[in-house]
């Protein structure tokens, strides 16, 4: 599925069965997670890609949902997403990522990161985008 299509299928099932964390990815062929946990990783991963090409991926998890700016920003759903990854220099960096939906159209937006290296900007999420563009 790609990413456009995950993050579609993550703000759209039921927020309380939202995965509460993603396993640590380290050894994936041993690591036993639901089809859920296994498509919110995908997503997180896929959105650290967008911004961190060369990052690599440790563990994320969603740590708001709905985001308290959800109304500011006129959205129908939105979840701040964790993600904790190794940067180019071998450091621990985190992110934090907003995953918005509004009308039949995703986007995401970076509120925060630790990271010295600047975000890549052509994410495909960065602006909205409808399921099927």
């Amino acid at each position: 599925m790609d990413l456009i299509g995950l993050a579609f299928a993550f703000l759209m099932q039921n927020p309380e069965k939202a995965p509460p964390a993603a396993l640590y990815a380290s050894n994936p062929s041993q690591v036993y997670v639901s089809n859920r946990q296994k498509s919110f990783t995908d997503l997180a991963r896929g959105i650290l890609q967008c911004y961190h090409p060369k990052s690599k991926f440790e563990v994320a998890d969603v740590i708001e949902r709905p985001w308290r700016r959800q109304k500011e920003f006129q959205v129908d759903n939105s979840a701040v997403i964790h993600i904790r990854y190794q940067g180019m220099t071998g450091a621990s960096n985190k992110m934090f990522v907003v995953l918005m939906n509004r009308k039949g159209q995703v986007r995401s937006e970076v509120i925060g990161d630790t990271a010295a290296d600047p975000l890549a900007r052509e994410c495909e999420l960065e602006d909205w985008k409808s399921k099927t563009s």
